[in-house]
């Protein structure tokens, strides 16, 4: 599964239920924070050994598709906020 960004505690919930075997996210959750989410969003399991101990491979995009993913919410941080 593909995600432009790190997953929240919710999402990751349905991702390792669902099975998924490996997730590749964009933009770190702190990029989702700058705009207005939560930012439950990054300290809830970033950093943390809880994506490790799922059955379940979780990596950053590499190149361009990270920085694509950090470019979207940086665009979007100006036409929005979240609150």
């Amino acid at each position: 599964m593909y995600a432009s960004c790190e997953p929240c505690p919710m999402c990751f919930s349905a991702v390792h239920l669902s099975r998924i075997k490996r997730l590749v996210y964009g933009a770190k959750a702190e990029a989702a924070v700058a705009i207005g989410f939560d930012a439950f969003i990054a300290d809830a399991l970033g950093g943390t050994g809880h994506y490790r101990t799922a059955n379940l491979e979780i990596k950053r995009a590499d190149g361009n598709g990270a920085l694509l993913a950090e470019q979207v919410f940086q665009n979007t941080k100006g036409k929005f906020r979240l609150k």
